[in-house]
Parts: C-alpha cells; structure tokens; sequence
C-alpha cells in the first residue's frame, strides 16, 4: 500500500538537513520514520486507527476502484 503524507510547519526542511547526512532521501526517511511509529503500536491500536479512518471516509462501494481493481487483478498471474 502507498501513501503519501505532508510535513506542516517548518518541519520539511528539518527534515532534508536531517537526510542529507546518511545519504537518504526525505521519502526514505520517512519510511524509517512510519515503520519504527507503527512498530511502537500494538496490532489493536492500528486496527482501531484505522477504523476511524474507514468511519471518516466511509464504507460504500466505489464503482471506479472496483474496475481499477479488477483490471489489476487481470494482469496479475495467479
């Protein structure tokens, strides 16, 4: 799954000074970053987080992901 996230404030540019030195990308730090947040969380408080996202957004069908999806899942070789 891919995501894409911002950094508000004077944030991004603490982050580049902070990628520059070990040679990585923001995208890579960032990575690191989420990986070791979600690592700190139990399975019951990422599945509850994500909850609140689905109840935000909400559960109905979406006819276009559901033909993206399934032109996706023609390609793939089972």
């Amino acid at each position: 799954m891919k995501t894409e996230d911002s950094i508000p404030g004077e944030n991004p540019g603490k982050v580049e000074r902070r990628a520059e030195p070990e040679l990585q990308s923001c995208s890579d730090l960032d990575s690191v970053a989420l990986r070791k947040c979600v690592a700190r969380q139990t399975p019951d408080e990422i599945t509850e987080a994500m909850n609140r996202v689905r109840d935000r957004v909400g559960n109905e069908p979406d006819e276009f992901l559901a033909v993206v999806a399934r032109r996706v899942l023609e390609r793939v070789e089972w």
